[in-house]
C-alpha cells in the first residue's frame, strides 16, 4: 500500500511539474509574441495564434523526446555494465 501511495505522490509531482512547464512555455510564447507585435506596430488582436499553438506543441514534443532520450542513454550504460 506504501508503495502505491508513493508511485501516486511521484505521478502527481510529475504532471505538477509538467503542468508549469507548458504554463511558462505558453507566457514565454506569449510575451514574445507581444513584444514582436510591438515592434511591428501591430496589435495584440491582429496577431495570429495559429504560431503559438505550433509552437506549443513542437515544445511538447521536444520536451518527451528529451526525456525518452535520457531513459535510452540511461538503459545503454546499465546494459554496458551488467
Amino acid at each position: 500500500m506504501n508503495i502505491a501511495i508513493q508511485i501516486v505522490c511521484l505521478l502527481a509531482l510529475v504532471f505538477t511539474i509538467f503542468a508549469w512547464y507548458l504554463s511558462l512555455m505558453e507566457f514565454l510564447v506569449n510575451l514574445y509574441i507581444h513584444r514582436d507585435n510591438q515592434l511591428r506596430g501591430k496589435k495584440d488582436e491582429e496577431s495570429d495564434f495559429v504560431n503559438t499553438r505550433e509552437m506549443i506543441k513542437e515544445d511538447i514534443v521536444n520536451f518527451f523526446k528529451r526525456i525518452t532520450n535520457v531513459f535510452k542513454i540511461r538503459r545503454k550504460r546499465w546494459k554496458k555494465l551488467n
